[in-house]
């Protein structure tokens, strides 16, 4: 399900710069490393840019990215590269907000009182029989007093600091939305190390929540006493994933990823493999020199955020495009119309996907922008043919993912995935019958077309072993698969496997 297009670059000299610099320290695959790139661009800049669209219409430049890879393809590491400039700056605030609402925590407590003691007198006065020495015109205006006094009183209530920006790993659509309004929440990111957190957590199930965040939507969140509320927030989603939990993900009968639109929405990434194409180096104190720059430059920017939310300014700078920027993203537009219904469009199996395509090319666009010009002027035509390029080659990973695929082309990465677990457990060889009989394929004839296929590509090796009955007659051999065909042959291993059948 791979594919092995050439990554496109973003065509500006500080993110080029980034790029190559993380793919040469990592050695992972420069798609896995633009994807995180855009990811956590994306989330720096969401909180305080946005970007009308040549329509006239204003989007988030909020990015969905899902990244599936295997074990040791670098995934990991291209987030830890990235992300952990963006994780120390917020921690170190979160300390310092939590140190503010620990100081103010006597001013809450004396709020507290004069509102409970206000509330009281105010309850008592309501309580008082019609017959009470009070005449009905200074009852009236001594509610009324005290009313107003109550409402002065809550419109002083003290609030906990806050940054306004949350990361999220394994989150609930309860937890989410109960972060979001109580810490203020105006730009948030989910960001999984391997994405089970996200299929284990619930939030799989209420896919349409994230959907409406990347729309830029306002998310209603009901509430006991009040009714309702809106939480206005932009939302960041950076996905690893392992291919076999992704294929259950995005493939099981009864998840919801693929038919309401959430895939469509993000940026795919499912690169070809990097083991045994590795080139090691030592790197000296000037390789570095782009991260330092990346790393000051997340500082920037988060300050900026944090200064924009504690100023209370619900305001984000939109970016235009130029006239030749416009007329070109027409062009893409409608172009990716005409692939998405024409007879023998690229997109004709994805009827979903092409509208959200226009839009991240928008984004893609704004984000490059913004991170290298500081949101200063329009979006040029030059950035946003970089765009183009970046949107189309996610787009690829896409539908070369989500095609419609023949039995084999199934059934050959769900083995070859079952033999990797079985070699990752210290296993080198395992009865065939054993494989047929536990590996997750419906019919055991296509689990065999699958160990052949493997069989022909050198990832295993079959063989028979004679074996005799208690009586000392031949009987049919044990068909054992060597997992490790590349290692000497390992005499005790394979009796332990013939032990086990």
């Amino acid at each position: 399900m791979s594919t092995s297009h050439v990554t496109p670059i973003l065509g500006h000299p500080q993110l080029d710069a980034i790029h190559y610099q993380v793919a040469a320290q990592t050695q992972a695959h420069s798609s896995l490393v633009l994807l995180g790139l855009l990811c956590c661009t994306s989330y720096l800049l969401q909180g305080i840019t946005d970007v009308r669209l040549p329509t006239g219409g204003i989007e988030p430049t909020s990015l969905f990215g899902i990244a599936i890879a295997g074990s040791g393809e670098g995934k990991s590491a291209v987030a830890n590269q990235l992300v952990t400039p963006i994780s120390n700056f917020l921690e170190e605030h979160e300390q310092l907000a939590l140190c503010q609402t620990n100081s103010s925590s006597s001013e809450g407590m004396i709020w507290s009182t004069k509102k409970d003691c206000l509330t009281r007198r105010l309850a008592r006065l309501e309580a008082l029989p019609e017959d009470y020495e009070l005449d009905e015109s200074q009852r009236t205006d001594m509610l009324e007093a005290l009313r107003a006094r109550l409402i002065d009183i809550e419109s002083q209530s003290p609030q906990a600091s806050s940054t306004g920006i949350k990361t999220f790993g394994q989150v609930t659509p309860a937890s989410l939305r109960d972060s979001i309004r109580h810490e203020r929440i105006r730009s948030a990111a989910i960001i999984t190390a391997e994405g089970l957190e996200l299929t284990s957590s619930g939030l799989h199930r209420q896919l349409s929540l994230l959907n409406s965040a990347w729309s830029g939507e306002p998310i209603m969140r009901a509430l006991a006493k009040d009714g309702a509320e809106w939480l206005d927030f932009r939302l960041t989603i950076y996905l690893q994933l392992q291919p076999q939990p992704a294929r259950e993900f995005f493939f099981n009968t009864h998840s919801q990823a693929r038919d309401i639109g959430f895939a469509a929405r993000a940026l795919f990434c499912t690169p070809s493999s990097v083991s045994g194409k590795r080139e090691f180096r030592r790197q000296n104190s000037e390789d570095l020199s782009a991260m330092r720059a990346y790393q000051g430059r997340v500082k920037e920017i988060l300050q900026r955020n944090i200064d924009n939310f504690q100023s209370q300014s619900k305001q984000r700078h939109v970016l235009e495009f130029s006239q030749a920027a416009k007329r070109r993203w027409y062009e893409i537009a409608q172009q990716i119309e005409q692939e998405s219904h024409g007879p023998d469009g690229r997109l004709r199996e994805f009827p979903d996907h092409g509208p959200k395509l226009a839009s991240n090319i928008a984004r893609i666009a704004a984000l490059i922008h913004a991170y290298e010009y500081d949101q200063e002027g329009e979006i040029s035509d030059y950035t946003l043919e970089h765009a183009i390029k970046i949107a189309r080659h996610f787009s690829e990973h896409f539908t070369e993912y989500f095609r419609t695929r023949t039995e084999r082309e199934i059934d050959v990465p769900n083995v070859r995935d079952y033999l990797q677990r079985k070699r990752d457990e210290g296993i080198r060889f395992v009865p065939k019958k054993v494989i047929t009989d536990s590996c997750p394929i419906p019919k055991v004839s296509r689990t065999q077309a699958a160990l052949q296929a493997l069989e022909a590509e050198g990832n295993i090796l079959s063989f028979q072993v004679p074996r005799l009955t208690a009586s000392g007659r031949k009987a049919a051999p044990t068909v054992l698969i060597d997992l490790r065909p590349d290692l000497p042959h390992d005499q005790q291993q394979m009796q332990e496997a013939l032990a086990w059948s």
